[in-house]
């Protein structure tokens, strides 16, 4: 029973065993590390560290390296493959896990040979017996990717529409600072006419500081009264 975890940046490859198949991998790596010399085999001091004290997956890497050691004196190191997996292979509490192969460990090197031989054979049947996964690791990992694809388009979309949205309320700002009329320009043309309808329109075109400082000095009731409607509109 064994998930596979790929790291979604490097894609750094390792496998998380359940408790059969530690029984099955343990069984073997005591079996080679009891007739290994370990100058020769740098990858058990890796493998050593980061199985056994920090109780972390297995890399992939390390284990084709066990794999191909352990051949040449023809013990077989199982072959790992995605299948339901159950507490211990999916938990993430590496410490316990750690202390769980400790206890493995102690186990299989305290039973007689034939008890272990036995032991080791009928964790490999359960192992065996397992339905396959919900879904493979790369199958999780192109749907992981494709979700980061489709958050990474809707941020960008949203982006997109925002600046647009800016553009536009700043282009109809530059549109409304061109249409605006001076104080002097203004008085004038309110004074030049007594059609309320462009007064009107004049005094839209000016800005509420204006329409304020010409309430003041406007003598005209009426253009005030249209200066005074169109600030509270």
């Amino acid at each position: 029973m064994a998930r596979l975890l790929i790291a979604p940046t490097n894609k750094f490859r390792s496998w998380s065993f359940d408790f059969p198949e530690e029984v099955v991998l343990l069984d073997a790596y005591l079996k080679f590390s009891s007739i290994a010399v370990r100058s020769q085999q740098p990858w058990m001091d890796e493998f050593d560290y980061y199985y056994f004290q920090q109780g972390k997956p297995v890399a992939e890497a390390i284990l084709d390296q066990f794999s191909t050691a352990a051949r040449r004196h023809n013990i077989t190191v199982p072959k790992p493959k995605e299948t339901t997996v159950f507490d211990m292979g999916r938990g993430m509490d590496y410490t316990e896990r750690a202390q769980r192969r400790a206890r493995i460990r102690e186990d299989l090197e305290t039973m007689k040979p034939d008890q272990r031989r036995a032991y080791v054979a009928e964790q490999q049947a359960v192992a065996d017996r397992l339905p396959p996964p919900h879904y493979t690791a790369v199958e999780y990992a192109a749907n992981r990717d494709a979700q980061r694809r489709d958050a990474e388009q809707s941020r960008t979309e949203v982006s997109s529409r925002l600046a647009l949205e800016k553009h536009r309320a700043e282009q109809a700002e530059r549109e409304r600072q061109e249409k605006l009329i001076d104080p002097e320009s203004a008085s004038i043309m309110l004074e030049a006419t007594d059609d309320e309808t462009l007064r009107s329109e004049i005094i839209a075109r000016l800005d509420k500081t204006t329409k304020v400082a010409m309430l003041k000095a406007v003598q005209n009731q009426g253009i005030k009264n249209l200066i005074v409607k169109s600030m509270m509109a």
